[in-house]
């Protein structure tokens, strides 16, 4: 049927926020939404609209709904020192379009607790009520009484007065620029660590940072993962709003001085063994780590138990502390996470859409049943969660000892999986029939399908965004900067309905004025600033709209490049922005310049035959070329027989990046090591290459003692230097 024919269903999918169209990075052209997009996207949030009388019922009923609430659930404000905040209300029905006065009463319980009132009157023609003019930043809660003769009507709200702008460079750095290591924390081999880099090497990354005079490390995200099989992607957890236990440093457990059991196991002769094989492989074995750590995890938390679950210890009182804090949302998880393990023993899939119907809903009697019986397995999760905030609080205190202005900047991932914690724990805000992609690109031509759930936009806001508020406020402790991956998506999101190829896929428009606004809140609060993700199929002024907000935009070297493919001069760089050669979806520098990761490609399947190879390694050289020229130009080398050496070209790119007028410089680990292989190949499927695993080649003891390494940084501070007295 033709769009001309279903108004109805256009009418429907516009209130839903679903775009129309999209541009077509590949072809150059406008891509239509088409009727089957709208009505599978529709269905997906729960509208039927599979005809035009559907459509146009379901567009009633929301238009009802909404014309009977007297306030909306939430209302962002940016706060106006000095002009009051006015909450705009919905008149009731048989006084709309009268000029009658309204009797209202508003009450305002502010977030300390502190409550105010206002009593007068309104109209229905100018439908709003200002708020006292003292009411500060903050979470609050509103409730509107209205009354004419004999009619009463009432509506509550949450309430939330947020700054103009987020936590700024200028907050945390005055006009200094700041440069800072950027790690894939996995990856990181070192002496002591068990198979995969823990929080004692992310310390230690600190350590060496602080005595470089470098201000921040950043890190992957560090949320939570089955850490099995192919579930073990940082940017597709079980949940974003808890952490990895496979980072914890199980040697600062306190009570291992306690546990005899857990002594005895690490001196084992098998143990060791197996220790011994996971520290030498080049990849990260994720299942056995993990349960190298869980064998000793155990008997430390039986100690822990005995001795401080009671509470009457400081450590037992932390441990309430931090439970409390977290509040249900710790329970849910660990609930999911003693569940997910019940099942797999059970014979079930982890996805807890495959477990029996009784375990899908946390709301259920099955699961309180199960939560009471399991109640000590249930601890065991809550207890691995305390541990990891109090060793990752002890990372950010080495970071301040250190006198580092930024210290941690940690990441914060898209989505989470489908079959995962945050959406078992939250039924009906994350929609279970569409997946969250990208349309077509060069990057990618058939566009991108990541096959976890995006969030009901709808929902959230119903639910006073209460899950974005957790997720960035939580995603802030104990560091002083968070990258949000794919930043796009606070303003819209790409979703592909389940069964329909990337390119069949629509936008779909978020409440972005409001997310950001709780993100400058959160910022503020914790005094870190925000780097947004803005690569890859950008809107139009977005850029300019994480500048309004005091968010940091990302560029990456490999891509400042003009029409004719010359790398752009240092001067082209925004102001307002991280700078790094490369992030973790690229080949890292010494892969770029050897091409391993093109032949790499053409192992996998990626590049289909030999030709393909042959123009990719062409179109490569062209680019090394490019960027061996710019270098030349700038004279961080002295000819183009400077490429030659990998210490030189490195030295050479890092001063350039430094050159540029980006407040921060990120420099990547890998690149420090020399590395080849990229960490994950985009759109490559993890049964033909490992992505997420590979472990890096030297360790970062030998790093932190390789005077061409200390040579880099160097040079990277003394540029740095200079540029902030030319800027001053």
């Amino acid at each position: 049927m033709s769009g001309a024919a279903r108004p109805h269903l256009r009418t429907l999918a516009d209130a839903a926020g679903i775009l129309p169209e999209y541009f077509d990075a590949v072809t150059g052209e406008r891509r239509i939404t088409s009727d089957t997009t709208y009505e599978a996207i529709l269905a997906a949030i729960g509208y039927d609209a599979s005809s035009e009388d559907l459509a146009e019922a379901t567009w009633q009923d929301l238009e009802r709904e909404r014309d009977a609430a007297v306030l909306s659930p939430v209302a962002v404000f940016a706060r106006r020192p000095g002009r009051p905040t006015c909450i705009r209300f919905t008149p009731p029905e048989g006084l709309r379009g009268t000029s009658e006065p309204i009797s209202c009463r508003l009450s305002v319980v502010a977030e300390d607790g502190s409550s105010c009132t206002f009593e007068g009157t309104v109209s229905a023609s100018d439908p709003k009520v200002a708020c006292p003019p003292e009411l500060g930043l903050g979470y609050h809660h509103a409730r509107l009484e209205l009354r004419s003769g004999s009619h009463e009507w009432s509506g509550q709200q949450r309430l939330i007065i947020v700054p103009r702008r987020c936590y700024t460079a200028r907050h945390a750095l005055g006009p200094r620029r700041a440069a800072g290591l950027c790690a894939n924390l996995y990856t990181v081999r070192s002496t002591n660590n068990w198979g995969v880099g823990d929080f004692a090497d992310l310390a230690e990354l600190c350590e060496w940072s602080g005595r470089s005079a470098l201000q921040f490390v950043g890190v992957n995200p560090l949320h939570a993962l089955r850490n099995e099989g192919c579930d073990v992607s940082p940017y597709s957890p079980v949940s974003r709003l808890f952490h990895n236990p496979i980072y914890l440093d199980v040697t600062a457990v306190p009570e291992l001085t306690d546990s005899d059991q857990a002594r005895r196991l690490m001196a084992d002769a098998g143990f060791n063994h197996t220790l011994s094989e996971v520290r030498s492989s080049d990849h990260v074995e994720y299942a056995r780590v993990m349960a190298l750590k869980e064998s000793v995890l155990r008997p430390l938390f039986a100690v822990f138990k005995f001795r401080h679950l009671p509470g009457n210890t400081e450590r037992g009182r932390r441990f309430g502390a931090f439970t409390r804090s977290r509040g249900p949302t710790l329970d849910k998880f660990a609930a999911f996470q003693a569940l997910s393990r019940e099942m797999v023993q059970r014979g079930h899939e982890p996805d807890w859409h495959a477990w029996p119907a009784e375990f899908r809903d946390p709301r259920s009697d099955s699961v309180e049943s199960f939560c009471r019986v399991n109640a000590d397995e249930l601890d065991y999760h809550r207890f691995l969660q305390f541990e990891l905030d109090r060793q990752l609080g002890s990372v950010a205190a080495a970071a301040s000892q250190r006198r580092m202005c930024i210290g941690l900047y940690q990441d914060l991932a898209l989505g989470s999986a489908r079959g995962g914690s945050d959406a078992w724990s939250n039924p009906g805000l994350f929609v279970d029939d569409v997946n969250l992609g990208a349309p077509p690109d060069d990057y990618a031509r058939g566009g991108q399908d990541w096959s976890f759930p995006p969030l009901n936009p709808h929902r959230l806001r119903q639910d006073a965004y209460g899950y974005w508020r957790a997720l960035v406020s939580r995603a802030m402790l104990h560091g002083g900067a968070l990258r949000v991956d794919h930043a796009m998506g606070v303003l819209r999101q790409f979703w592909v309905p389940r069964g329909m190829s990337a390119a069949n896929g629509a936008y779909v428009r978020f409440p972005h004025e409001d997310l950001l606004g709780i993100l400058a809140l959160e910022s503020r609060r914790h005094r870190a600033l925000v780097i947004g993700e803005d690569l890859g199929t950008v809107p139009e002024g977005f850029s300019a709209l994480l500048a309004r907000w005091g968010i940091l935009s990302c560029r990456v070297m490999y891509f400042q490049r003009d029409d004719h493919g010359a790398f752009v001069p240092p001067n082209h760089y925004p102001r307002r922005a991280l700078v790094t050669v490369n992030t973790h979806d690229h080949v890292p520098l010494a892969g770029f310049f050897s091409g391993d990761d093109l032949d790499l490609r053409r192992r996998v399947g990626d590049l289909a035959t030999d030709e393909d190879l042959a123009a990719a390694l062409a179109r490569r050289n062209e680019e090394r070329q490019a960027l061996v020229a710019r270098l030349v130009a700038e004279q961080l080398l002295h000819d183009r027989a400077g490429a030659d050496s990998y210490d030189t070209l490195r030295s050479a790119v890092h001063a350039f990046l430094s050159r540029t007028p980006a407040r921060l410089v990120g420099i990547m680990l890998d690149d420090l090591a020399a590395e080849r292989e990229p960490v994950n190949l985009p759109g490559v499927g993890m049964d033909r290459f490992a992505s997420w695993s590979r472990r890096m080649s030297r360790t970062l003891e030998e790093l932190m003692a390789d005077p061409a390494v200390a040579g880099v940084l160097t040079e990277v501070r003394t540029q740095l230097e200079t540029g902030s007295c030319r800027e001053s």
